[in-house]
């Protein structure tokens, strides 16, 4: 999930900023929509059998299409449900896999 975070990040930088990239620089942000979104959208069509319930629903609600008017509104919404499906996820597995609150979360 994390890659599809960087994926979605890094694009939209370079397209807010009208930047001109490097070839080997799109290939690398193309390895990882290609290394990471397949892999995810498997684990959402299963994510029943796989995950709780909150993380399920997570995963299914990145995998919705929403009908964005230009690229650049494409590549944002994207980010923000990634990183919110990452931070859903992340509080997902302290709850099913029972652990604690680390020493620094309870400090803040």
């Amino acid at each position: 999930m994390s890659d599809l975070v960087y994926y979605y990040d890094k694009h939209f930088n370079v397209e807010i900023e009208r930047r001109e990239v490097s070839k080997e620089f799109k290939e690398k942000l193309d390895a990882y929509w290609e290394q990471s979104f397949p892999r995810i959208r498997k684990y959402a069509d299963s994510g029943a059998f796989l995950f709780s319930e909150e993380a399920n629903a997570a995963l299914q609600e990145l995998m919705k299409r929403d009908d964005e008017p230009s690229y650049v509104e494409h590549l944002d919404n994207n980010l923000a449900k990634a990183r919110k499906c990452l931070n859903r996820l992340v509080e997902c597995s302290k709850i099913d896999l029972k652990l604690k609150p680390s020493l620094l979360e309870r400090l803040s």
